[in-house]
């Protein structure tokens, strides 16, 4: 199939037979890694899609890689760049395309493939059906990185889970295995070979595709409803609690510890106060001179 879209870091195809819309994340030589870019490419081609109500479903996976993932997460180049402020500016854009995903007229199928990490699994947590191999591998490592969810865990990612499973899995800071999320009703169904997968996809999206449209975006919308102001609240939780985490610059900690092959040195946090008490003054100083 052709691309249809001139794009850098996504390849994207629509199948005729079930009216699909097919993304996939195409940056292999990172482990399709999340850029400004890709971010960019993401915004666009989910705007592009919300007003075609004629396609009716979206496959959200990644081109072939070595390791075969939906995504890494967020590039380490990229992050590098990044200042306290470049961060907030992410998280908007990382929440809009959650938020998008979730609310998109379509049917989102995601197949996480071999696994994915942080940001990629936040971002994709609201599709409506997942998939994924059996050996997937599920990462969550915000908080060695100095850094909270931001990007959905909390406000959308909550509302598929129980709170036992989200606590056990970010605070351990262990990987989550395909089939304890089979088992936890997040993922559909894992698959062992190719042959598996492609059945296992082209049976959702045939399913998909005999499904009447209206009935389908009606129940969508519905299901929706009913979480849609937990999910606001909680996602304005989430900037406020990414905001506070950030004032401590942990996050560059953890990049220096990384590029040196060192242990992190986060600050202790009985120091957490002042922090919170300079960025306090500082907000004063700077609504006093906007006034």
């Amino acid at each position: 199939m052709a691309n249809l879209f001139n794009y850098s870091t996504l390849n994207v195809s629509l199948e005729k037979e079930t009216r699909t819309l097919k993304i996939l994340l195409d940056r292999p030589e990172c482990e399709h890694a999340i850029n400004a870019e890709m971010l960019f490419e993401l915004e666009s081609i989910l705007a592009w899609s919300a007003g075609r109500i004629e396609i009716n479903s979206i496959l959200i996976s990644s081109t072939e890689s070595t390791g075969n993932l939906l995504s890494s997460g967020l590039d380490k180049n990229y992050s590098k760049q990044m200042t306290g402020e470049k961060i907030l500016r992410l998280q908007e854009k990382l929440q809009k395309i959650s938020l998008s995903i979730l609310s998109l007229p379509q049917t989102v199928v995601v197949d996480y493939k071999n696994g994915a990490q942080d940001i990629a699994l936040e971002m994709t947590s609201g599709a409506d059906v997942k998939i994924a191999a059996e050996n997937a591998e599920f990462m969550l490592t915000h908080l060695e990185k100095g850094l909270s969810p931001f990007a959905g865990f909390q406000s959308i990612l909550a509302n598929f889970l129980s709170q036992s499973l989200i606590r056990n899995w970010l605070f351990s800071g262990m990987n989550l295995k395909c089939a304890r999320l089979v088992d936890a009703g997040f993922i559909l169904s894992s698959y062992q070979t190719q042959e598996e997968k492609i059945h296992l996809t082209n049976c959702t999206l045939f399913n998909i595709n005999a499904q009447a449209p209206v009935a389908r975006m009606q129940t969508k919308h519905a299901m929706n409803q009913g979480i849609w102001e937990k999910i606001e609240k909680n996602m304005e939780t989430e900037k406020n609690t990414h905001r506070a985490v950030i004032i401590t610059e942990d996050f560059k900690a953890a990049q220096m510890a990384e590029q040196n092959e060192t242990t992190a040195q986060f600050i202790p946090a009985q120091k957490y106060r002042e922090f919170v008490h300079q960025f306090k003054n500082q907000e004063q100083q700077d609504n006093h001179s906007v006034q």
